[in-house]
This record gives structure tokens, C-alpha cells and sequence, in this order.
């Protein structure tokens, strides 16, 4: 087979139609198999031509081993709706994701996709985004991919390149409304429906940012309208579109930048600018969002696709030199133009509506313009982005300006209410290269023009909760001024405004009527009729003045009475007092003091010791703490309660007014990110309510503490809470010596310090078994006391039930934020899917009481089972880190208790049991959070690096997981026989290669046959069958069951405990299995030549089921030192 160059395959002179030949697949390079090609290496090498075809994707170079492996964590989820975006398994090293990326499949645009790295509670927000470990960029322009490859290569990267959804389309649709606005800015004169080709080329590559050689094939079609309004076809050539994705050579880890969060999302902003700029790619400036998504390859049916693989170098994202963020830039001219543009004293005006003038608005309620809560109550669909703070990120009025318009993941456009005590108004800004230099008030006229906003609105007392209003004194003053610029040329129909403005004044009748004869004199109308014509156009405004103050009055009654609450008028309407409600709320549900929360999805209150559900009578009740209610009743206004109707939308709003609540805790606590809560009531970045019990109040916590006073601290908790608890571990499997009970102790300890920092573990948690013999032991106890420090009393515990009972109680215990789960007296197997799930997996899914829907509920509680000789099934086993209580002796008779009543004396010194656990885990903090070196549990790697580092630093971590042999011999019986057959087969053949007949590599039986040693050493293995042979193929059918399994056995010698592993091969002449034990380290396993086999090495760790010659699905993509 003849190996193709690069540039035969993706020159950048390539026609079209051969580019869509080669992206399609139609002459695709069949898969290169060792009989294709000449070795060109020595030793067993089997060296590879590239490129060459690996599923749809086309492998342009060798992808060391190292590279292949690293190891990755990127949220998935099935389509950009979902809210919980956990790290997938699919995505584990950069081998998978390549493995998993090498399918372009047919679809829609809208389906499986993955985020750059991982977030805190697998919520795809920028604030949750914890670490990056690949950096993606967007290509639009119209460039071809071979130009991106050949700057990829020549920097020596692995990437992937993959076209999108919308690749090489020939039409694009604009939008006549963005054609018109950029002739304005411009100054360029069109007639309507005039699109001269020249402009349309210069707005292509300006606002668009097109490549030349995409606009140079532009051509003008039909005009015609659309759901989005009018406009004109244009034609091109196919336009390109596809994306980067650079495996980074380490993760991006926030918290590890040495800086502010802030700080470090903008770095790695800058890092994705200098990235674009080192290798000339054109992207859009907006779309650098950490939580931004990328769709796995997918194309339309019969559309050309490609996927390319660069072999090289993982990126360094180090050496990438930053860039400057647009954003940046122009939010410090939005600081520095909004005082002037907005108060109207410059730049232009713009009208909208009937006449209504945004420049003359602007000066009169700008300073004190709540922009914010305007677009969370009018345009909420617009919203992209909320923090629940005085800024919100939304779709941009000038979307179908951005090269990627519609992009949901776009968050480039901001508002920003006024701050007054700045000197600073409200900001409406967009970072987009095609919204550079365009004025706030145009973007705010774009958003009525569509509709999102209303004059209304803008005129709405509601939003100008900022503004200081002028007294009447202020008013009375420039009434008299306005006077004294009347003369005899003024006409009587040009004083409506100054009427408006006299009428509304709260002044003596007589000084009233002394500015009406001053007018009149000013203007030359002497005559008492004409003076009572003009006099007849200031009586309604004096009227409607009267009238407005009468209610404004009754409604200060009624927000006096209601404790100095803002009142809402439902005389207004139901909007008008919806809205009103909204903004009310989220004036009085906020900070520490805050009352109501969303508990995913519910409304739920703070109610003494835990959170409850409110239903809408308690709604009702709820909104009387927000705001005095009044109506019109029989001409008059009086208080009314909170209508109903009112308080059942609030009950479905989900919005900033309700902020969000992930844990309720009874004592300081730590965030994700570190921060410990210790102040009393709701704490926003943490989403965190802290209630402690009347009068809890714990000594200070050391920010940096010492050696002595972690060792304190342990010792407090050791010396009296574990003080009597007989803590053992149980024989040694392979040695039978007593292990004392180190590993339970640290386990212990490990249980209860997880209750004060489970929000730091990003991941699953496993589940903490309580073991004992006998009854009376002190699994309960124990339990309890643990569960009084952190809790304040301690946690009541679950009994068995059926399956589908006990899936409804974990729903509703995940439901009502729970802290602990505790199974308890557990009388036969620890078992179940839904105690298996909720252990494993970071979101619970269930059916909500009396609905249809299904919700998906975070998973952030612990997790505690107890009982007496507790036996695993095989999916719990996996799942547990192990307690053992062993006294010895009946537990009931002859023991004594350094504390008699532990329970009384832990809640009497629970403020520094809760102190001395703070200040262990501060202690981890400060040493710079270092992780656990030894050998994670599966599943729980995350709880396993961070649980290990912090009992390394209390002086436990070598005795962390130590006993999880306990788990496996309670979850299988069998393993005592698979361990014994273990260590007479490495007795008997050591790594020799054996069959289930006894069959060795020289073809002799020279052995004892594998079935004999099983029944000298009465090993408990089941075969079936009458006779020998047939118990033979039962043991080959075991030993296939079987592979890949590790055993601790002792060496040869007797004394050394080794672990070994049962691998087998494959005879390619006879077809017939051959096994072996292989220590867990790098071993040679050989067959013999005649039987067609070959060498190979094992490295550490890696799996030793394969069949030879390899055929697994990545064989030949990566570079490996054997294969």
C-alpha cells in the first residue's frame, strides 16, 4: 500500500470537490494492517504509515503513549439543556477521547456533547467550573482545516479538528434590520431592499469576520422574509466551519492559579486569545466561556464531514502567551462613557415607540436605572447568565451581528444596573467584535425594537430603585425657572409639560395661583375667559396630582403598619403586581437574612432545625413579610392579603428573587471552594444556610494551624469520643497477624470530618460500614455521637424496606437536602440499586409525589450503614470503606467507659469537638490541599485523594483504606477459594503459561494438572460434571470467568506477599487458551514459536486479557515501546 503524505491529502490547494471526496470518506484509506506495510524499526515494532483511517477519523501522525494516556475529566451530557453535567468515564484519558471523537455520525446539531474540564456539583456555570483539562476553539470564518493542521503541526501539537453541524453550507440568510444598522454606523446610503454586493462583501469580513476567498464567491439571491423578519439570500462556495480541541499537558486548575477566581477565568480567556494567535486562527473574541460545551462530531445526512488527528505534543497552556480580552478593553470604556452618553449630554438619540426619546430619558433615569431587575422580570427568556447580583448576562439585541449567531452558549452581552454611591450608571455592553463602539442607548432601542422591553418599563418606578427623587422644593424651582423663559411668542398649546409639572406640586393654593397669574402675564392672556380656558387645562393635572397623593398616602398607611415594607397596589393588575412582587422579593430574600429558597426546583423555608417545603397558604404568608398589600375597595385603598394567584406563581418562579440552596447545616462547615461558613444564615457563593442550635458558639479557627495544635485536635477526638470503641481490622489474609484497628479508626475519623467538608469532595462518596460480631458492640453509639458533632442531636436512622420503597425515601431525603443517611441494624444483605446508585453517582433521579415528571437531585450527603456481620452484595462491596468493631468478649459484660455517658458529654463539648474538626481540615488548607499518594477505591478517586491528604496531615492517612479486604471477603464467599487456588497454581507453575488441562508452553503435562491441585487442596471451587473431563471444561469456563482478577498470596519463599493476576493468551494455530499468573509488575509472557505466538510485556497495571495478535479498536494509534 502506497503511504499518502499530508499534503496529498489536505493540501491547501485542493478543490472542493476533492476536499468533500476526502472529508466524506468516498476514497477513504482502508485500515492499515501489518501486511501493508515494511517494517522499519527494530525489535518486535510494528512501525505505522500515516495517514490513514481510524473510524471517520484520519490519524496524521503517532501519538506517543503518554500522550494517548492522560488522563482527563470532562463533564458530559446529552444535549445542552441538561443541568447536570458529571465527568464521564467515556472521556477518561485523551485515547478514549480520541477513540470516542473518531465518529462523525448522522444527527442533529443539538445532541451528545462534553465540557473542557469538570464542575463543582456537575453544574455547567462558569463559577462551577473547578478545573479545564482541554482548550477548544471555534472556527466560522470560512477558513479550510488543512490551513489550521499545517500551523498545528508545525507547532508540533496533538489536536483534534472536527467539522460541525453546519459545515460547508452555501447559503446564508442576512437579516435586512443588521444589514441597515451597519450602513448607519458606517454613514452609508441604501435605498430599502438595496444590498449593493460591494457592502455586503465589506460587512461580511468587518462585522463577520469572513475569509476573503469565501467572500470573493459571494453573490446576492432572492429577498425574502423569514421568522426573523426580511432580508436577502446570499450564495457562496461551501464555508467551512469546524473546531480545536488541545489536550492540555496538565489540568487548568482554578483554585491552584495563585490568584482571585476572577482572575483565573480571565487568564484563561487570555490563554485561549494567545492560543488563536500563536497559530493565526481567526476566532470570535466572545465565545472563551470555561463552561462552554462542544458537540461530539455530527452531520446532517449526505453533508461532507472529516476528522483529523494531529500526532504530537500535549499543550502547555504555560507557554501560551496571553492575549487581551475584548471585554476588558471595552468595559473600562463603558465605565468611562456611560456618565456623559447616558445622562444625556452626549452622543446620539434614539427613538423608539410612539416618539419616545431614549436620549431625554436617559438624562432624567439613568443614574438609578435597576437594568437588572428590568430584564429578570420583563425579558427573563433573554437572561443567559445570573449571579443574583446588580449584573446579568444575556443574549445580545445584535445577535445575528456575531459570527455565531443563536450560540445559547454565547455570553459575550451584559447589563449592569446603576450604582448612585459610584457616581456610576446602568452598562449595556457586548464584547463581540461586531459591537465595538456602538452606544448603551442603541443597544437598549434594539431591545424594545424586538420587543424584549417596553417604554413601560422603562418608565417603570419599579426599576428606578436607585434614584433619589427630587423634593418638591428641587420641583418648585424649576417650575419658576421654565416661567421665566416664557414670553409673548410662547403659545398657550406649548405649556402642557410646564402645567404637567406645576400641577403635580404639593403647594398653598395661593402660591399655586400666583405662578398660573405669572404665567399668564409672561405669555400676555389678560382676559378672565381666556385665563379660564387656559386655567381649565391646569385643573386636571392639579386633580390627578391630589388623586395620586391621596393613595400615596393610604399605601404609606399600609406600609407603615406592615413594618415599613413596600406596598404593591393590586389595583395595577395582575402583570403589574406579579412583577412589582418579583422585585420586592428579591429586595427583602437576600444576604444572610434571606428566607426562601429553590431547593432544585421546590420552594423551601428555613424552619427552626431543617429545611421544609411551603405550600401556597405558607406562600401566601411568606409574601407578608415582603410587602404591605392593598386594593381599591369602595373607592378606597385597603390592605389585602397576598392574592392567591400571586402566590402560586411565586411557588413555580425560578428566578434570582429565590436563590439557590444546596446545604443546610447546623455548624460551620467548608465550601467547595475551601471557605469556611461560620457565620450564622445564608451564604450566596457557597449556597450554603447555616443555622446553629441557641447559644453554639465555637472557639476560633487558626488560619494557618500548627503541628501542635492539629495533633490537639485529634487527640481530643481520639483520646475521648473513640476512646472505648474497639476498633479492629481483623487478621492479615495473606500473614493471618492481627491488624489492630487502624484503618477503622481512620475511617471513623474520616466519617466524621466528611460531614463538615463533603462540599470540597467534587465527586461520589462512598459508603462508611459499620461492622460488628455481636450486639451491644457500639455501632449505634457510635454513630450517634459522630452524628451529634456536626448535626447538634443525633441522625435518625433508616430501616430495611422493599427496593421501590426505599428508592422513594432516598428521593425524599435528597430532596429535603439531607446530610446523613443512616442504615441501621441491617439484618440481611446490604444490597439494593438505589443505595448502590445514590453511593456512586453524583445526581439521584425520582419521581416527584402526584406528577409525572421526573427530577434529577444532587447527591451531597454522606452515607453510613450499620449492623452485625454485615454481608456485602457484590455492587455494594465495591462501594464501602470499612469500620470493624470487635470487643473480643461479650460486649455486654465487664467493660468501662472513660466517659460513662459519651452521648451527654459530646453534646456538652460539642463546640470544640466541631472546633478540633475544623481545625484538622483548615490544617489540610493551609498546607496547600495535598492529595493522597496511595491507591484511590474505585470510583471514589476524588474522596480517596482528599480524605487521604487530609488524615495525612492528623497523622492516620498510612492506615486510610487498609482494610478494604473486609469488604471483598463480606461480599463473595468464593474469594477465599479463588485466593487459594491463586497460590497453589503460582506454587505449582509460577508465571509458566498452563492450560485448564495442565498443558504447558513445551506441549508436556509434567505438573500436577490444575484439577488435581484443586482436589489435594480441597479448594472450594464448584465444577460440574460427571468425570474429569467434563470438571475440566467447567474449570476453563471458570478460568474465562475469571481473568483479569488480583489476588494477595504469598512468594515462593513463604514470607513475601505479592499480588498476582490471571491473565490469559491465545494459541493463533490451535485457537486454544493458554492462562498464567503474572506478578503486577512488568513481566514477560512467552509462547511457543511453533505455535504462532509471539512476546509481549505487560506494564503495571495494565489489563491482561487480550488475544494475539491484538486486535482491540486502537491497535496501531498509538506509539508504544512494544506492541
Amino acid at each position: 500500500m502506497e503511504n499518502r503524505d499530508l499534503e496529498a491529502v489536505i493540501s491547501s490547494d485542493e478543490t472542493i470537490e476533492e476536499s468533500k471526496s476526502e472529508v466524506s470518506g468516498e476514497e477513504a484509506q482502508p485500515e492499515v494492517s501489518a501486511e501493508d506495510v515494511k517494517p522499519e524499526a527494530s525489535g518486535d515494532e510494528v512501525p505505522r504509515t500515516y495517514p490513514y483511517r481510524h473510524n471517520d477519523a484520519l490519524i496524521l501522525g503517532p501519538i506517543d503513549e503518554h500522550v494517548a494516556g492522560i488522563p482527563l475529566r470532562l463533564g458530559g451530557g446529552t444535549d445542552r439543556k441538561c443541568k447536570r453535567w458529571p465527568a464521564k468515564s467515556k472521556y477518561e484519558t485523551y485515547g478514549a477521547l480520541i477513540d470516542e471523537m473518531s465518529y462523525h455520525v448522522v444527527g442533529d446539531k443539538d445532541g451528545l456533547a462534553f465540557i473542557q474540564g469538570t464542575a463543582i456539583g456537575n453544574e455547567r456555570r462558569v463559577p462551577a467550573i473547578d478545573a479545564l483539562y482541554v482548550m477548544g476553539l471555534d472556527i466560522d470564518s470560512g477558513m479550510r482545516p488543512a490551513t489550521a493542521i499545517d500551523r498545528i503541526l508545525a507547532l508540533g501539537l496533538t489536536a483534534i479538528i472536527y467539522t460541525t453541524h453546519s459545515h460547508e453550507k452555501t447559503e446564508t440568510f442576512l437579516l435586512e434590520s443588521s444589514f441597515t444598522q451597519f450602513c448607519k454606523k458606517h454613514r452609508i446610503e441604501v435605498t430599502p431592499q438595496e444590498y449593493p454586493l460591494a457592502i455586503i462583501k465589506r460587512f461580511l469580513i468587518e462585522e463577520r469576520s469572513w475569509e476573503s476567498w469565501i467572500v470573493d464567491t459571494v453573490s446576492i439571491g432572492a429577498i425574502k422574509q423569514d421568522s426573523e423578519g426580511m432580508g436577502v439570500v446570499l450564495h457562496h462556495d461551501p464555508m467551512t466551519k469546524f473546531r480545536v480541541v488541545f489536550v492540555l499537558k496538565a489540568p487548568y486548575v482554578i483554585a491552584k492559579q495563585g490568584m482571585t477566581q476572577l482572575d483565573a477565568i480571565k487568564k484563561w480567556k487570555r490563554k485561549i486569545i494567545g492560543l488563536a494567535k500563536m497559530l493565526e486562527l481567526p476566532i470570535d473574541e466572545a465565545c472563551l466561556d470555561p463552561s462552554r460545551l462542544f458537540y461530539l462530531p455530527r452531520h446532517k445526512d449526505g453533508a461532507p464531514f472529516g476528522i483529523w488527528i494531529t500526532g504530537g505534543e500535549p499543550l502547555d497552556i504555560e507557554s501560551i502567551p496571553e492575549g487581551a480580552i475584548n471585554g476588558d478593553r471595552q468595559q473600562a470604556d463603558a465605565f468611562m462613557q456611560h456618565g456623559e452618553q447616558l445622562a444625556g449630554k452626549d452622543g446620539p438619540d434614539f427613538i423608539v415607540g410612539n416618539n419616545f426619546s431614549l436620549k431625554k430619558w436617559a438624562a432624567q433615569k439613568a443614574k438609578g436605572f435597576d437594568i437588572a431587575s428590568m430584564f429578570r422580570v420583563a425579558a427573563p427568556e433573554k437572561i443567559r447568565n445570573d449571579q443574583n447580583t446588580t449584573k446579568v448576562t444575556i443574549k445580545c439585541p445584535f445577535d445575528h451581528y456575531h459570527s455565531n449567531p443563536e450560540d445559547p452558549e454565547d455570553t459575550g452581552c451584559y447589563v449592569e444596573s446603576a450604582a448612585p454611591e459610584m457616581s456610576k450608571s446602568f452598562t449595556f455592553a457586548c464584547s463581540h467584535n461586531s459591537c465595538k463602539g456602538r452606544d448603551r442607548l442603541e443597544f437598549v432601542a434594539e431591545a424594545v425594537n424586538q420587543g424584549w422591553i417596553t417604554t413601560d418599563d422603562l418608565e417603570s418606578e419599579d426599576y428606578q430603585a436607585f434614584l433619589i427623587e427630587e423634593t418638591d422644593e428641587e420641583k418648585l424651582a424649576k417650575v419658576e425657572k421654565r416661567i421665566e423663559t416664557l414670553t409673548l411668542e410662547t403659545l398657550p398649546s406649548d405649556l402642557d409639560s410646564l402645567f404637567a409639572s406645576l400641577g403635580s406640586l404639593d403647594i398653598p393654593i395661593a402660591r399655586r395661583d400666583g405662578l398660573f397669574d405669572k404665567i399668564c402675564a409672561k405669555i400676555g392672556v389678560t382676559k378672565g375667559n381666556d385665563k379660564r380656558s387656559l386655567k381649565s387645562r391646569l385643573t386636571p393635572h392639579i386633580k390627578a396630582a391630589e388623586a395620586k397623593r391621596t393613595r400615596k398616602k393610604a399605601q404609606n398607611t399600609a406600609s407603615e403598619e406592615a413594618g415599613g415594607l413596600p406596598y404593591i397596589d393590586t389595583t395595577d393588575g395582575f402583570d403589574s403586581s406579579l412583577s412589582a412582587a418579583v422585585v420586592a422579593l428579591a429586595r427583602k430574600n437576600k444576604g444572610r437574612g434571606a428566607f426562601l429558597f429553590d431547593l432544585d426546583g421546590q420552594k423551601v423555608v428555613v424552619d427552626r432545625d431543617k429545611v421544609k417545603p411551603i405550600d401556597l397558604d405558607e406562600m401566601q404568608a411568606e409574601m407578608r413579610r415582603v410587602a404591605a398589600w392593598v386594593a381599591t375597595k369602595d373607592d378606597e385603598l385597603k390592605s389585602i392579603d397576598c392574592p392567591r394567584n400571586i402566590a402560586s406563581d411565586l411557588l413555580v418562579y425560578r428566578g434570582h428573587a429565590t436563590p439557590k440552596l444546596e446545604r443546610f447545616t447546623r455548624s460551620p462547615a467548608f465550601s467547595s471552594d475551601g471557605k469556611l461558613v461560620v457565620e450564622a444564615g445564608y451564604h450566596e457563593e457557597a449556597k450554603v444556610y447555616y443555622a446553629p442550635t441557641p447559644g453554639f458558639v465555637i472557639p476560633p479557627i487558626s488560619f494557618n494551624p500548627t503541628d501542635e495544635e492539629i495533633k490537639l485536635a485529634v487527640d481530643l477526638i481520639l483520646d475521648n469520643v473513640f476512646h472505648d470503641f474497639p476498633f479492629d481490622d481483623d487478621e492479615d489474609p495473606v500473614t493471618g497477624k492481627e491488624r489492630g484497628g487502624a484503618s477503622s479508626r481512620a475511617h471513623a475519623l474520616a466519617l466524621l470530618l466528611l460531614t463538615f467538608m463533603r462540599d470540597m469532595i467534587p465527586g461520589p462518596t462512598p459508603i462508611h460500614l459499620i461492622t460488628k460480631p455481636l450486639p451491644g458492640t457500639g455501632a449505634s453509639l457510635l454513630v450517634e455521637a459522630l452524628t451529634t458533632i456536626p448535626l447538634g442531636s443525633p441522625v435518625a436512622s433508616k430501616v430495611e424496606k422493599p427496593e421501590e420503597e426505599e428508592n422513594k425515601e432516598m428521593f425524599a431525603f435528597l430532596r429535603r437536602a439531607g446530610q446523613l443517611y443512616w442504615k441501621d441494624n441491617i439484618q440481611r444483605k446490604l444490597q439494593g440499586s438505589t443505595l448502590a446508585t445514590a453511593a456512586t453517582n453524583k445526581t439521584f433521579s425520582g419521581r416527584i409525589l402526584g406528577a409525572s415528571e421526573d427530577l434529577e437531585l444532587p447527591v451531597r450527603c454522606v452515607f453510613v450503614a450499620s449492623g452485625n456481620n454485615v454481608s456485602l452484595a457484590d455492587e455494594i462491596s465495591r462501594r464501602c470503606v470499612i469500620i470493624r468493631l470487635d470487643a473480643k468478649r461479650d460486649p455486654k459484660k465487664g467493660r468501662t467507659f472513660k466517659h460513662a455517658r459519651l452521648q451527654k458529654w459530646v453534646e456538652d463539648n460539642r463546640a470544640e469537638l466541631v472546633a478540633a474538626c475544623l481545625t484538622i481540615i483548615q490544617g489540610w488548607i493551609s498546607r496547600g490541599m495535598p492529595r493522597w499518594k496511595g491507591e484511590p477505591l474505585a470510583s471514589y478517586t476524588a474522596y480517596g485523594e482528599i480524605m487521604g491528604g487530609v488524615l495525612d496531615v492528623a497523622g492516620l492517612g498510612g492506615a486510610f483504606l487498609g482494610n478494604l479486604d473486609l469488604a471483598q471477603d463480606g461480599a463473595n464467599p468464593e474469594r477465599d477459594a479463588e485466593t487459594a487456588f491463586a497460590a497453589v497454581m503460582w506454587k505449582e507453575y509460577g508465571g509458566a503459561v498452563w492450560s485448564a488441562g495442565g498443558k504447558t508452553q513445551d506441549g508436556n503435562s509434567s505438573r500436577d494438572v490444575p484439577l488435581s491441585l484443586i482436589n489435594q487442596n480441597e479448594i472450594g471451587i464448584t465444577l460440574y460434571g460427571p468425570d474429569d473431563e467434563a470438571k475440566t471444561k467447567s474449570l476453563s469456563s471458570w478460568l474465562a470467568k475469571h481473568v483479569g482478577g488480583v489476588w494477595t498470596i504469598l512468594d515462593k519463599d513463604g514470607k513475601t506477599p505479592i499480588e498476582v493476576r490471571l491473565a490469559r493468551v491465545r494459541d493463533t494455530h490451535t485457537k486454544q487458551w493458554f492462562y498464567h499468573l503474572a506478578k503486577v509488575a512488568v513481566v514477560k509472557v512467552e509462547l511457543p514459536e511453533k505455535a504462532g505466538a509471539v512476546s509481549v510485556e505487560l506494564p503495571v497495571g495494565q489489563a491482561l486479557r487480550f488475544a494475539l495478535p491484538i486486535g482491540d479498536a486502537l491497535s496501531g494509534l498509538f506509539s508504544t515501546s512494544s506492541q
